[in-house]
């Protein structure tokens, strides 16, 4: 095992305090040596020589001890400052580097470590206020929205209208789903639920010109919990930057897998693709954590899909989240990971 910095000056200390003793200890032997064979009156001036330099000595090991305790306690303090804060330590195994050295080195990485900490948590900040102000924009009176809704849909039940009804309700448990205050986690079979209802709303717009496919491998993977609106941004990409330029029929398919410890969820849709420079473009603004540009004058899907990345990474870390792969004239894919997660309460930090 590695010592740390604080160990190290420890035993600085104690080689210095044994090597001032050493030169005592020879002092003491000479003297007595010296005032042996020495005359009489040549005894008191080597004695008062020797007890000089022996006070001297004393005098220097009571300042350097005064000088390197503080500094101790100061790498002591560093150190119980590094081991509370996230992340791996930064002390080091750096050798010829005095105690001042060692204390200066570690306060300036403690200040890099908490500058960083710092960003993160004003990202997370950040990107919660933008989901309230939001959801604010979209709850301003949503009864007053959903009792229209139902209104149109009483009397196009009285009229015969059938079609209008579905397409209403369906519309209705969109907005509710999408507005409603149920927290920030749901489980996968409900946000499956909620991108259904989009398709059968997208279905009616676009006269049924796609269709739709979910499997999930193993069942009991309906019940973990994902962030919420999750996998419907990621859709609604699929149909306006995928599907609707083509020409033929189009289909996206959504497939769920698990591992051990995580989930995998792929959306991959058979339209027009895209070429290298615009998957790389795409690709940087997710790592980077920015939008992705793709139709946010008209639609703001490049946004949603880059927030969906963010979310997911500052809930579960940098290892998780939203990755693209996509052919001209084939489709693409957007791969989500995320950890395996069965209970939403909130634990703190990121996933392995």
């Amino acid at each position: 095992m590695k010592q740390t910095g604080l160990k190290k000056i420890e035993l600085k200390t104690i080689f210095a305090t044994c090597f001032i003793l050493q030169i005592l200890l020879c002092a003491a032997i000479l003297v007595l040596c010296l005032a042996e064979n020495a005359h009489s009156h040549h005894r008191v001036t080597i004695v008062l020589s020797m007890l000089v330099l022996l006070i001297s000595l004393l005098i220097l090991m009571f300042f350097f001890q005064r000088m390197l305790w503080p500094m101790d306690r100061i790498d002591a303090k560093l150190n119980r400052i590094c081991e509370e804060m996230p992340g791996d330590p930064f002390w080091q195994d750096i050798g010829g580097v005095d105690t001042t050295g060692y204390v200066l080195r570690h306060i300036d990485e403690l200040f890099e470590r908490v500058k960083a900490q710092s960003g993160r948590d004003y990202q997370a900040e950040l990107l919660n206020r933008q989901a309230e102000f939001s959801a604010l924009q979209s709850q301003i009176n949503p009864h007053f929205l959903y009792n229209t809704l139902d209104s149109i849909r009483g009397q196009a039940l009285i009229d015969g209208a059938d079609e209008i009804a579905e397409m209403t309700e369906a519309l209705s448990t969109f907005f509710r789903y999408s507005i409603s205050q149920k927290g920030a986690m749901v489980t996968l079979a409900e946000e499956i639920k909620n991108v259904e209802n989009y398709f059968f709303i997208q279905q009616f717009r676009f006269s049924n010109r796609f269709d739709y496919s979910i499997v999930a491998e193993d069942p009991a993977a309906l019940s973990y919990y994902i962030p919420k609106l999750t996998l419907q941004p990621i859709v609604e990409n699929s149909i306006f930057h995928g599907l609707e330029s083509k020409l033929e029929k189009g289909h996206i398919a959504i497939r769920v897998t698990m591992t051990e410890k995580r989930l995998l969820i792929d959306v991959t849709d058979d339209g027009i693709g895209m070429d290298k420079a615009t998957l790389e473009h795409l690709r940087s603004c997710l790592e980077r954590g920015v939008p992705t540009g793709r139709g946010q004058g008209r639609r703001g899907t490049g946004t949603a899909v880059s927030n969906v990345n963010q979310r997911i990474r500052l809930f579960f870390g940098p290892v998780y989240g939203v990755t693209i792969s996509s052919t001209p004239l084939i489709g693409t894919n957007v791969q989500v990971v995320i950890p395996l997660i069965s209970d939403p309460a909130p634990k703190g930090g990121t996933h392995d």
